[in-house]
């Protein structure tokens, strides 16, 4: 991946992130800025999203290796995935695996 492609990557990846945090406005916050002023540069390439930015948004808790390129590793299901259903009120978790274990012909849970 050249540099291009790399900034391209993260510019994505952040933008995902911030809508997972609830807007670059919380994101910020969480970063420690005093609003998503910055983080919406990022996300729009004006700056380029530096090595030490990324290291700080994966250092937030459930992020760790959001910004690297996904790659079948036969694991099955993505961090960002994962990172979702882990926040998802309980009963709702349930719905999910109910719908899974369906789709894979599997008794479901009550």
């Amino acid at each position: 991946m050249n540099k291009e492609q790399l900034q391209e990557h993260r510019r994505t990846r952040l933008q995902d992130l911030a809508i997972a945090c609830n807007g670059y406005a919380s994101l910020g916050r969480m970063l420690g800025y005093r609003d998503g002023a910055f983080i919406s540069q990022l996300a729009k390439g004006t700056r380029a999203i530096s090595e030490d930015f990324v290291s700080r948004c994966e250092a937030l808790p459930g992020f760790s290796g959001w910004f690297h390129p996904y790659q079948d590793t036969g694991d099955l299901f993505t961090p960002e995935l994962l990172h979702k259903l882990k926040n998802m009120p309980a009963e709702d978790r349930k719905r999910m695996e109910n719908l899974l274990r369906s789709a894979l012909n599997m008794p479901l849970i009550r």
